[in-house]
């Protein structure tokens, strides 16, 4: 009778552990750490050196490792990720908007933001947070046209193929640009600035109107134009003489 029992309560910790590691492959590497802690049982599950290989291919898209484990492997590019992202915002304005630095260190971190971007699968939010950044001025134009067949190009592909009508929506990223606005808030309105100097609203909008008809003339099979926006046709119009 014990060993009858034994063997169940045996059979029923497998399954359990089963179902549990199954459940933790939702999680992301640091939950799986923090539930770790819980108890010997969860110590145990948290540890598993498959459940970590997992993560690391559903969550990075990493199939391979050298010399270390994998779960040692999962917490180095979970900490690493986490470092990038929350840095994001800070870093965009340095190295595009204001590109300060070297073209070097531009362009390697701009490489890092497509490379994160593809291999986590946040294609769109990346290229939410390229349109929503404030370009201050014509610098960021200049970046995002100067290194989009170089890194960009990807990008944009991947976005594409993911999109219901594989092309990407030109008024999606005009309402990036022009925060969830289809039209200027004030569209015959001129800013008596010079563009190149200039930061007001108009400008920055203006700004990245410009770059995006540019890559639009020049990879139209990535994008459909559903808009009407004036300003939109004007430099479509400008850049098509």
């Amino acid at each position: 009778m014990n060993i009858k029992c034994q063997t169940r309560d045996v059979k029923m910790d497998i399954e359990s552990s089963d179902s549990l590691q199954t459940i933790f492959t939702y999680l992301d590497v640091g939950e799986i750490s923090r539930k770790s802690l819980i108890n010997h049982f969860f110590n145990k599950l948290c540890s598993s050196e498959s459940l970590h290989k997992i993560k690391l291919s559903e969550d990075y898209s990493i199939i391979d490792k050298e010399n270390e484990t994998w779960r040692s492997k999962a917490k180095e590019v979970y900490i690493e990720s986490i470092s990038f992202w929350n840095n994001v915002d800070n870093d965009i304005d340095y190295y595009m908007t204001k590109c300060l630095g070297t073209n070097d260190l531009i362009g390697k971190f701009e490489k890092k933001l497509i490379d994160h971007a593809l291999r986590e699968r946040k294609e769109f939010l990346t290229i939410e947070l390229i349109f929503r950044a404030p370009s201050y001025h014509y610098m960021y134009y200049m970046e995002i046209t100067r290194y989009f067949c170089k890194f960009f190009i990807s990008l944009f592909e991947k976005v594409a193929s993911l999109s219901p009508q594989k092309k990407i929506s030109i008024k999606w990223i005009l309402n990036l640009i022009n925060g969830d606005e289809l039209e200027l808030e004030h569209e015959d309105e001129i800013c008596t600035q010079d563009k190149c100097e200039c930061e007001c609203d108009i400008c920055d909008v203006l700004w990245k109107i410009e770059g995006l008809v540019h890559i639009y003339l020049k990879y139209g099979h990535l994008f459909i134009d559903d808009v009407d926006s004036g300003k939109w046709k004007e430099e479509l119009i400008r850049q098509s003489v």
